[in-house]
């Protein structure tokens, strides 16, 4: 996977910012694995352009309520124009509800929020400049980064790196395993374990929503599932 900022709204959506860093299978210029990983998270302060589409039309929404009840104080000349705003509030109604029904947790997919960057950074791990998966992984946590450009050891590494450096220095005494041997048997049980949750219909990729699995033609999403 290669490496972008992402960029976090006050509402809890998210989209991805700038490109920061090729993963370690792309080595030509000015072009990506199309596969993405976060370098780190960037909070915008403001909602994303979902939210804002449905403040506009609930501010709508309340200006026509407004003017029932203001026409309902002053008799039943304004019947015609009532029944015009009750149609309105019944088409907003429609559109809010489906601008709602979206969200990316609601895809029973694993979003990504872990942001190793920080994490790197606030515990003392990596002090400098933004810090690469793989150099994170093999020449500071010491285990093996096997099995390049597939999501889901990418993202399996990043959970693993997390959870190592906000552990507690106690953790580490007298120890029977190394990390390695640590993570060679979470792969096995991972592979011996069939999960009753989750869903392999949908994909995110390139900053589309819904991008359904079996309708993709690029080879990508088959590392991506």
């Amino acid at each position: 996977m290669c490496f972008y900022d992402q960029h976090r709204f006050g509402c809890g959506d998210w989209k991805w910012g700038h490109f920061r860093q090729h993963c370690a299978k792309e080595y030509r210029i000015g072009e990506t694995c199309g596969m993405k990983l976060i370098m780190q998270t960037i909070p915008t302060g403001t909602k994303c352009k979902l939210c804002e589409k449905i403040d506009t039309k609930m501010r709508r929404r309340a200006a026509e309520v407004e003017r029932i009840s203001r026409w309902q104080r002053d008799g039943s000349k304004f019947r015609a124009s009532i029944d015009k705003s009750m149609e309105i509030i019944r088409g907003l109604d429609y559109e809010i509800y489906e601008l709602g029904c979206f969200g990316y947790f609601d895809l029973g997919t694993l979003v990504k929020q872990i942001d190793t960057q920080d994490l790197a950074r606030s515990t003392g791990y990596w002090s400098g400049q933004p810090v690469g998966l793989e150099n994170l992984v093999k020449n500071i946590l010491r285990f093996q980064y096997r099995e390049k450009h597939t999501a889901c050891n990418d993202i399996g590494m990043t959970v693993i790196t997390a959870v190592q450096m906000v552990l507690s220095a106690q953790f580490e005494i007298d120890q029977h395993k190394s990390l390695h041997d640590v993570v060679d048997h979470i792969e096995q049980i991972s592979k011996n374990t069939e999960w009753s949750y989750g869903s392999a219909t949908y994909f995110l990729r390139f900053n589309k929503r819904g991008h359904i699995k079996k309708h993709c033609l690029s080879p990508v999403c088959s590392a991506g599932t």
